[in-house]
């Protein structure tokens, strides 16, 4: 991958993460790289060919610092969500609030984005439920999670605290605060759902 390219896929990600498929724009790019529209239409046909490339390294970059995740908290899901929300949390501040996602952005413009685009997105979703369950059943035999849980169900209420947390801090001031009433709520539910022997990993967190 040129040096070139490797910037417009980068500032591509950008848009879409803080505005989805309408944001996308060659000039904006162009401007801000301080190279002609002829050079990003050189390396990207269209600005589908660029939303779908600026996706697909989205998701194997998100993947790839998620299993990173599930290699260390293999057996300590609370372990892994409370770490997953600090990085949503870095995601929201390095974007100052406009976006945490470029898959959210993506999947929820159904009137400005292809359809084979939505597919992918709600595909990065579906791969994330899927290793949260499990996660989530492995943390249940290793007794961090209670087993009497259903963990499917589970995986998709971590999911949507994780969704529901970064639109609302994007959406609501107060909850951008440094300790925001959403983020209680994610406790909550951890000290709900954590099982007898969640507490000899939880310092693994601030490691």
């Amino acid at each position: 991958m040129s040096e070139t390219r490797d910037q417009i896929l980068k500032e591509a990600e950008q848009q879409l993460i803080e505005g989805g498929y309408s944001a996308l724009n060659f000039g904006d790019i162009a401007e801000t790289l301080d190279i002609t529209r002829q050079t990003v239409y050189h390396h990207f046909g269209d600005k589908h060919d660029l939303a779908e490339a600026a996706l697909d390294h989205y998701r194997r970059e998100d993947m790839r610092v998620l299993n990173e995740h599930a290699r260390r908290y293999a057996e300590n899901f609370p372990a892994l969500f409370r770490t997953v929300l600090r990085g949503l949390w870095s995601d929201l501040a390095e974007h100052d609030f406009r976006g945490f996602c470029a898959c959210v952005e993506v999947g929820t413009q159904a009137d400005a984005c292809p359809s084979d685009l939505r597919e992918d997105a709600d595909a990065h979703q579906r791969e994330t439920l899927t290793l949260y369950a499990e996660l989530i059943r492995n943390s249940q035999e290793a007794g961090t999670i209670r087993s009497d849980l259903g963990a499917e169900r589970l995986a998709r209420e971590a999911l949507a605290l994780q969704m529901g947390i970064g639109e609302m801090a994007r959406i609501i001031e107060t909850e951008r605060q440094a300790d925001p009433p959403a983020r209680d709520l994610a406790e909550q539910w951890l000290a709900r759902i954590e099982g007898p022997n969640a507490s000899s990993g939880s310092s693994e967190t601030d490691a």
